[in-house]
């Protein structure tokens, strides 16, 4: 549950520092936008202000039309190439112009039409000056005296341009800068979110079938998980109590039928032990004998099963058992059957190997398989137990010369009371593997199964050494 709550966390935290940051580069494009828009808008401003002081600078003198430049040639429109400049012409006549546009025909309009406004008569263009810098240049057309005139207004847009560019360089650090800033502080705001939910996921993954009777407590959560613990604790109650009324119902059915099943064995064993008795009733005895026999052994099977769901069996028990004798125990039981196949047992295991574990379990793990090697083997075939230590573990390989299993059996042989098809004619309950699985995981290691059709199978045992 934990790396899905991480995958939701980092999901939701970079939808929205991805929507945050486009909103805040889309803002500061506009703002850009807008800032250099104004900024020209006041340059223009100005250039139209100039224009309209010229012109009311304009009179007739003796019948002439005349320019007072006394106060327009004063301050920055006296300097040459001062990025100021002006010129009016009259009936295509040059009356008055700036220092550095009254030598040489320089044209103010070779640059680009930014607007023009009929109405005003104005023209407004992005050009270069004299001294090569960008200008703006504003033309205004009017008629004086029934005489067509045209002034020009300009202005250098190096301090603008330098301006702009500042401008769009603080953006440039500015938004990256705020978007570290609310990456980090979404971090730390998602991260101080989730951690109510990331401890109680940890909480419910504590939680298993040997220790059901835990609960999550409200009181202790913040207050949005509280009803999600309330009702979390609510379905372990519930669950809990199907668990346990199936386990008693497992335990007791089992206790419940293995004393008639004793007293049926013990009967068949004296009624066929009588040589008077009728050939008719000694076979169905024997056949009752048989049935009895499955049926004790699955019984046990559910007994051991019900005491490893049970939580019975816990680490904090065990003891330091030495695995050799395990094996040699567990071969001691299929001697028998080995013989009557004339399968070879080979076993090639140190006697110095310990582990810690339950002496009876770990028995009945290597009784499991090893049988299923006798079992499902051919007539002069091999069984192959070796054993080998490695940094913290001891690997256990039991390899036969069987049938094999198939590709689409080997996802399934540890399931309970999975049987494959080959299988389903002999003698068997369907719990040997999972209940070999389940000892196996109780102690900390873990099984794995290689396998061949034909050629036979492998069960790798690995378990912890200390």
């Amino acid at each position: 549950m934990k790396p899905v709550m991480h995958s939701l966390k980092g999901r939701l935290f970079f939808r929205s520092l991805l929507i945050t940051s486009s909103l805040l580069i889309i803002l500061g494009y506009v703002l850009h936008l807008e800032i250099k828009a104004a900024i020209l808008h006041s340059v223009e401003h100005t250039l139209h202000s100039k224009i309209q002081i010229l012109k009311g600078l304009m009179h007739e003198e003796h019948g002439a039309i005349e320019l007072e430049l006394a106060e327009i040639v004063s301050g920055e429109y006296s300097i040459p190439r001062s990025g100021h400049y002006y010129k009016v012409l009259l009936r295509n006549e040059v009356l008055a112009a700036s220092p550095s546009l009254v030598d040489g025909d320089f044209n103010l309009e070779s640059g680009e039409l930014l607007s023009s406004n009929e109405e005003l008569n104005e023209k407004i263009y992005l050009s270069e000056g004299p001294a090569n810098e960008p200008i703006m240049v504003v033309r205004h057309d009017f008629v004086i005296l029934d005489r067509p005139a045209t002034a020009y207004a300009a202005q250098s847009l190096e301090e603008t341009i330098v301006l702009i560019s500042t401008f769009k360089q603080i953006l440039f650090i500015a938004i990256p800068a705020c978007i570290g800033i609310l990456t980090l502080t979404g971090l730390w705001i998602s991260r101080k979110s989730m951690k109510p939910l990331e401890t109680f996921s940890l909480t419910i993954e504590k939680i298993t079938h040997k220790n059901m009777n835990e609960r999550i407590a409200p009181e202790l959560q913040v207050s949005e998980v509280k009803n999600i613990a309330n009702s979390f604790n609510g379905m372990l109650d519930r669950l809990q109590g199907a668990f346990e009324t199936e386990k008693r119902l497992v335990a007791d059915a089992s206790h419940e039928l293995k004393t008639p099943l004793s007293v049926i064995r013990a009967q068949c064993d004296v009624l066929l032990q009588d040589d008077n008795a009728d050939r008719k009733y000694t076979q169905a005895l024997s056949r009752i004998r048989t049935a009895s026999k499955s049926m004790d052994r699955l019984i046990g099977d559910m007994l051991s099963l019900t005491r490893i769901d049970s939580g019975v069996l816990s680490a904090s028990d065990f003891t330091v058992v030495s695995l050799y004798e395990c094996i040699d125990n567990a071969l001691r039981f299929t001697e028998f059957p080995a013989k009557e196949k004339q399968i070879k047992i080979i076993k090639r295991i140190p006697e110095d190997i310990n582990i810690p574990g339950d002496r009876d379990m770990m028995t009945e793990v290597f009784l499991n398989i090893i049988e299923n090697g006798i079992k499902y083997n051919r007539p002069g075939g091999s069984v192959e137990i070796t054993a080998a230590r490695s940094a913290g573990s001891t690997e256990i390989a039991v390899k036969d010369t069987g049938e094999g299993i198939s590709e689409n059996d080997l996802d399934r042989i540890f399931d309970r009371f999975y049987r494959a098809d080959t299988s389903r004619g002999r003698e068997g309950t369907g719990l040997g593997l999972s209940i070999a699985k389940a000892i196996v995981e109780t102690h900390g290691g873990r099984i794995n199964v290689r396998s061949e059709p034909g050629k036979g199978s492998c069960f790798v045992i690995t378990l912890p050494t200390g």
